[in-house]
């Protein structure tokens, strides 16, 4: 009984780890992008999306990443972010 209790806990708190990761790569990405080491930002872009594709920073950085790069998957990334409750005003 424990173990299953001890189980049921245990998903949320990896799922949280995996998005404060996702988030600091974001940042990381972020200052790659802002210094034009586009390769860089790629690479925490690919990592973040493998950690928490829903994380809404993890999205927003995604549609920065491609409208920055003229990538045609900005818009779906924009679009998933709008249907988010933590979408900006900025991201609208």
């Amino acid at each position: 009984m424990l173990a299953g209790i001890a189980l049921l806990a245990a998903k949320p708190v990896y799922v949280h780890f995996r998005r404060i990761r996702a988030e600091g790569l974001v940042i990381k990405g972020e200052k790659a992008l802002a210094e034009q080491r586009i390769d860089d930002a790629g690479k925490c872009l690919k990592s973040a999306l493998s950690l928490a594709s829903r994380s809404p920073a993890v999205l927003r950085f995604a549609a920065h990443y491609c409208t920055t790069t003229g990538l045609p998957d900005a818009l779906g990334y924009w679009e998933m972010l709008l249907g988010t409750s933590q979408a900006t005003l900025s991201d609208k």
